[in-house]
This record gives structure tokens, C-alpha cells and sequence, in this order.
């Protein structure tokens, strides 16, 4: 082997793909070019990168310009520990210890899934006077940089360059640098970009703490720019977001002055942590959470008022529904006759508007006393400068594909949604508002929310992830290739998800992101599955119309029950907070009521077509919830399956089901994309 590769060695070599990479793949690639017509590459501080197209993907092909003895153990362990972590911050890599062949010498490269997005410096000169935008992208580095801590991963080198914002969510490339348990003892293969690491950092800092000041330093900018937008043209300067690597040996020039003078306490408190830090080793720098907890006790110990109340927003919720009503207090069985639609999107609502072409006319005659006049002048000139106050209708949009899971915020304030072409948000139900995630829930082909929590599982035939759709993050479930799913559910705390595939159940845990129980096998393809709160047991359905019960007897032990059959092929299983009662629904709208002890207190046709969506309401004086194919949620007693309610929701199917808990109340979804609300 020569001399190690140059620019211009790669760029020769690229140029006849089929020559000079090893990578089947790569040697069909089409690479993205210049204006000249020259394969286009983007140059770093130890690799050149080229986009190529090849077997419908698109990879970033990088090359390394210096050689590292020990570059495929690295990678090794990074791709070990970044499987293991199932962090949504990353792109599939292959390393290619004999990937480029230059001179007759093969060298290694780094195949890499290539990540459409805008670089982070871009993304906030796009969204500059976006306060709101500002705002979510400084949250969601805080959750990546606890994220990467908690799951023992440094990128090693943070900086604008290598984050990539993509619809809101972020997105991590260049590895090089990279720090996870299995390289402790080793040195740093580089010390990352001068304008957003430590001073004083080496190569023999390389540990977990290696990404802390450049965390707080890109949170701290983005902060800063979020509250006045003109630092950005003062010190942005291509190659940064605001501090130069000179502003870290004096802090007092112009951006420390400035960022001072702003008079937000939190910038105050982080700029005194990082002049601390300056100090200090890059070792000792604290993790950005714990800087923010610190601040807000603070704040609550200085007594800092509450902000002013909000303007009051009408609702469009009942009455009953306001605290101390004695209604809500009614038992379910009770309420339920008493309940009404109260609120659906699509839909209209009415409103209040100025309309200065429509001013009465006056009676003829004058008022008779002098007060009356003046007055009666007053109101004249009011309505002539104001117009009058006149009630309109108005349409308001909904989701525009089936509702595929629900969850009821306790009170019944907001609705999380999650539709099968894959948007997902809140709706605000009182201020009749749709606030979306940051991005789309693709593949919700199959999906299911947790009771307690905005958390869903959401399937597709071969591919499964567990979404937190408040906090806008993503856990993959690892599966086989060949497992097809065709039911999900999640425990209430969303902490546990069931998995039907097959004749198989498998418990996925979320915390450690790898199946933790495989459940005996079943004799038919599940259809349908349902957790209890505490994922203590799981009830299912199959294709041949059989309903089994799972409980967890020991840690890794499951007992199966057979609580009861259909004719057909159950389409929706129900288990009751209390564990003591289980329903089931088949495509035929008949329903299965069965009590712990595996006696079947009702069975009984509720419709003439499928019954698609199960609910009980409540925690000791329980009703049950059925939603069918023809649109209708009926309530009946659990007791006899009397029908104690019946709500005509809309022309699709019922597809999904939440319950309001606190104050009661049931939210509907349907395969039309509507949402309503039961009150």
C-alpha cells in the first residue's frame, strides 16, 4: 500500500464506480454531480463525502483522508451499541474496511444511508422570525442530548455541520468521532469543530462527557436567537451559530455582551455556566438538563408570579362537565342515557363577527329627555364607526384518512390523534384548534394508544415503531424480517407493547427496547389484541373467531386461557381496568362479555355489520363502549348488554376509541377521518 489517498485521488477513483468500489450496491451507483459535470463531493476535516444513487437508495459515500489503525473496531462497536440504543437520531452505516480502490490498493470506506434534511445552521436562518419553530428545535436538542447521555453515546463532534433538521425531527451524520463504552481507554480520532468545543479539549478527552459544552452551546445560541433574531446577522458567520472559537479565551467580546444584555435569566444562567466551564476541563462541564433544572428551582424559590391568565375561551364542552358538577358525578350506568354529541371535526361551529353593511335602521322620533339623546347620539356614532355584531356559521377541517388510534387527555380538553396516512397531533377540543407533530407517523396501517399517556404503537405489515407523540420520539421494534403483524396494543403506561404476527405474541419493552416475553403460540393468525393497564395480561382474538387470555405467572411465564369463541373472525378485544371483565367483538356485530373466572355472562348481536372498536367507560361502575362498521357507538351494561345509549357518529366504521377518565366522557374516531366527542 502507497501513500494514503488524497482529494484528488477519490475524485479520479469515483469516477468509474464499477472499478473502484467493492460494494455491489456502489458499483451501480449514479453519483450526484457538479455544474461541470464532476461528481460532486463535500469536504470535511478527515473525509470527503459524494451522494450516490444506486438500486433505488441513496447513500453518502465517504472516504477517510487520513489513515486510523483501528477504524473498523470503532465502527464495529458503534454499529453494535447504536442497534442496541435504537436512538431515532441516526442513519443505517455499513464500514467497508475494502471499499475504494485506488492505485491497485484498497482502501476503507463508510457506507452510509444518505439523510435528507437542512443543516442546523440553515434550518434557523429559514426559520429565523419563527419564534414557535425556534422554540420546538431548542426542546428537541434538549431531549436529543438527555437521549444520547442516557443511552451512553458522545457524537464527539456537535456542531451545525453534522445536524441535520428534517420536518422538525433531528438527525445525526459523521461517526468518526464517536464514544460509546466499548472504546473507553482508547484516544479521540479528533478533537471536533473549534467553534463549538472546548478549548482546552485533547485527544485523550474521549468519554461520555464529551458533548456537554457543545450541547450547551448550540442550546444557549438557539435560545438567544430565538429571543432576538438580529444576533444572527451580527454573529453568524457561515461557519458557526454565534460563538467564534476566539470568544471562548475572553469572555467579554461583543457576543458575550450582548447575550448579557438581553435580560432573560435563563441566557444569564447559561452564560455562567459556560464561562464556569471555560475554567474548568471539558470533563467537568455539567449536562445541560441539569443546568435547566437548576435554574427553574430557582426560580421557584425566588417566588418568580405566575404569567398573567389567558383570555377565557369559550368551550364547546357541556356544562356538566365544569368541576363540582353534580352530573359528572353520576354512576356511567346512569349518565350514559344523558349523553350527547358535543363536538365533531370535521365540522362547523358558529362565531361572532363585525359586519358594517348591516346597520339597522332607527325607529322615527326623538328620545324625550336629554340623557335619552345623548345617549341615543352615542350609540349612533358607535354603530356607524363599528358596524353590527352579527352570528355566522363557519366550516372547520378535520383529518383527512381513518382515525387509527385515540388517546383522551383525562378531562377531556384534547384528543392525541393518529390517522393511517400517518398525520398526528392534538386537537385542543375547548379552543377547537389542531396543533401537529412536527412530522408524520408513517406505516399506521395498524396502530393502538396507551390509556395513561399520549404514547402509540403504530405497525405496518413488516415494520413496527412506538411513537411518543408529545415528545415527538421514536422507538423502533426490532423484529425478524419475516415477522407480519396484524395486531398491536400497548400497556396503559405505553411502556409495553403486544405484538401479534402470526400465531404469535410477543412483549416488546419500550425502556429496553428488545422483546422481553415471547407468549405461547396460538392456533390461529391473531386479529385482535388488547393489554391491561399494568400489562399483566393480554387478551386476544383470532382470524377463527377465538378469544384467549395471557397472564404473566412469573417474570418470563405466561398462562394461556381460553375465555370464549365467535363463529368468526374476532375483530376487537376490551379488558377492564379491574381485570374482571373482557369483551370481545366479531365481524359479524356480535359481542362476547366474559368474567375472570372464564363464565360468559352475555353474548348478543349489537349490529348488522362488524364490530370494529371496544371501550369500557369507567373504573368500578363500568359500560362498555362499541363501535361498529355502520358508524354507531352504542353503550350498553355490562351486566346483560342492554342498550343504554346509541350515537350515530358518522357514514364510516368506528375505528377507534378513548375515554375521557375524570370527567366522563368518550371520544370517537372513524374510518371517514372524523373525530367526535360524547359528553
Amino acid at each position: 500500500m502507497g501513500s494514503w489517498p488524497d482529494l484528488t485521488d477519490y475524485h479520479g477513483a469515483v469516477q468509474h464506480p464499477k472499478q473502484a468500489f467493492s460494494d455491489a450496491a456502489l458499483k451501480e451507483a449514479v453519483l450526484e454531480h457538479d455544474r461541470f459535470g464532476m461528481p460532486k463531493p463535500a469536504t470535511g476535516g478527515n473525509a470527503v463525502v459524494y451522494k450516490g444513487a444506486a438500486q433505488g437508495e441513496t447513500w453518502a459515500i465517504r472516504c477517510f483522508l487520513r489513515p486510523i489503525s483501528d477504524h473498523q473496531e470503532r465502527y464495529d462497536a458503534i454499529s453494535k451499541h447504536l442497534r442496541r440504543a435504537c436512538l431515532p437520531y441516526g442513519a443505517e452505516f455499513a464500514y467497508l474496511r475494502e471499499g475504494i480502490c485506488i492505485r491497485q490498493s484498497w482502501y476503507p470506506l463508510v457506507k452510509m444511508q444518505w439523510v435528507d434534511g437542512d443543516l442546523l445552521h440553515r434550518y434557523i436562518e429559514k426559520y429565523l422570525k419563527d419564534k414557535q419553530r425556534l422554540s420546538d428545535l431548542r426542546k428537541r436538542w434538549l431531549e436529543l442530548s438527555a437521549q444520547l447521555e442516557a443511552a451512553d453515546i458522545a457524537h464527539g463532534d456537535l456542531q451545525h455541520g453534522n445536524v441535520l433538521v428534517n420536518d422538525g425531527a433531528l438527525l445525526l451524520v459523521d461517526y468518526d468521532g464517536m464514544w460509546v463504552p466499548a472504546l473507553r481507554g482508547r484516544k479521540a480520532t479528533e478533537t471536533g469543530h473549534r467553534a463549538y468545543q472546548h478549548p482546552k479539549r485533547k485527544e485523550t478527552d474521549f468519554g461520555p462527557q464529551i458533548d456537554r459544552f457543545s450541547s450547551l452551546l448550540i442550546y444557549l445560541s438557539i435560545l438567544a436567537v430565538e429571543t432576538e433574531p438580529s444576533l444572527w446577522d451580527e454573529f453568524h458567520t457561515g461557519d458557526n451559530l454565534l460563538f467564534v472559537k476566539d470568544d471562548f479565551g475572553r469572555p467579554d467580546t461583543p457576543v458575550w455582551k450582548s447575550l448579557a444584555g438581553l435580560g432573560s435569566s435563563e441566557i444569564d444562567t447559561l452564560l455562567e455556566t459556560l464561562k464556569e466551564a471555560l475554567k474548568r476541563g471539558p470533563s467537568q462541564v455539567p449536562e445541560l438538563g441539569n443546568i435547566l433544572k437548576k435554574e427553574a428551582k430557582r426560580k421557584r424559590s425566588k417566588g418568580t408570579p405566575p404569567p398573567a391568565p389567558k383570555p377565557e375561551v369559550k368551550s364547546s364542552l357541556p356544562a356538566w362537565m365544569a368541576p363540582g358538577s353534580a352530573k359528572a358525578a353520576l354512576p356511567l350506568p346512569a349518565l350514559a342515557p344523558t349523553l350527547s354529541l358535543v363536538w365533531s371535526r370535521p365540522g362547523s361551529r358558529r362565531v361572532k363577527r363585525w359586519n358594517q353593511e348591516a346597520t339597522p335602521a332607527k325607529p322615527a322620533g326623538k328620545p324625550s329627555t336629554l340623557l335619552g339623546r345623548m345617549f341615543s347620539r352615542w350609540e349612533e356614532m358607535l354603530e356607524e364607526e363599528s358596524g353590527k355584531s352579527e352570528e355566522v356559521e363557519i366550516k372547520v377541517p378535520g383529518m383527512t384518512s381513518r382515525i387509527a388510534c385515540l388517546y383522551a387527555a383525562p378531562l377531556g380538553q384534547s384528543v392525541a390523534v393518529v390517522t393511517q396516512n400517518g398525520e398526528c397531533g392534538f386537537w385542543e377540543v375547548g379552543g377547537d384548534r389542531f396543533k401537529p407533530c412536527p412530522g408524520k407517523v408513517f406505516g399506521s396501517d395498524l396502530a393502538a394508544m396507551a390509556e395513561q399517556s399520549p404514547i402509540a404503537v403504530v405497525a405496518s405489515a413488516h415494520e413496527a415503531n412506538i411513537w411518543d407523540v408529545e415528545k415527538w420520539i421514536k422507538t423502533p421494534c426490532r423484529f425478524e424480517p419475516s415477522a407480519k403483524f396484524s395486531a398491536v396494543a400497548l400497556s396503559g403506561d405505553g411502556k409495553k407493547a403486544a405484538l401479534g404476527h402470526g400465531r404469535r405474541v410477543s412483549i416488546f419493552d419500550v425502556g429496553l427496547r428488545k422483546v422481553a416475553v415471547e407468549l405461547p403460540m396460538l392456533a390461529e393468525r391473531v386479529t385482535a389484541l388488547r393489554c391491561s393497564l399494568d400489562a399483566e395480561c393480554v387478551l386476544s382474538g383470532t382470524q377463527a373467531g377465538h378469544v384467549d387470555l395471557f397472564q404473566a405467572s412469573a417474570a418470563t411465564k405466561w398462562a394461556k386461557v381460553r375465555m370464549g369463541s365467535h363463529r368468526v373472525m374476532v375483530r376487537a378485544v376490551a379488558v377492564a381496568p379491574n381485570k374482571r371483565l373482557f369483551a370481545s367483538g366479531d365481524a359479524e356485530g356480535n359481542v362476547m362479555m366474559v368474567g375472570s373466572d372464564q363464565k360468559r355472562i352475555f353474548q348478543t348481536r349489537l349490529s348488522k355489520t362488524s364490530i370494529d372498536s371496544l371501550a369500557f367507560l369507567g373504573n368500578e361502575d363500568l359500560v362498555l363502549a362499541v363501535g361498529s362498521g355502520d358508524g354507531t357507538v352504542r353503550i350498553v351494561s355490562v351486566g346483560e348488554g342492554r342498550l343504554l345509549a346509541s350515537f350515530p357518529v358518522g357514514p364510516g366504521g368506528v375505528s377507534a376509541l378513548a375515554f375521557a377518565a375524570a370527567k366522563p366522557g368518550l371520544f370517537v374516531g372513524t374510518a371517514e377521518g372524523q373525530i367526535a366527542f360524547i359528553a
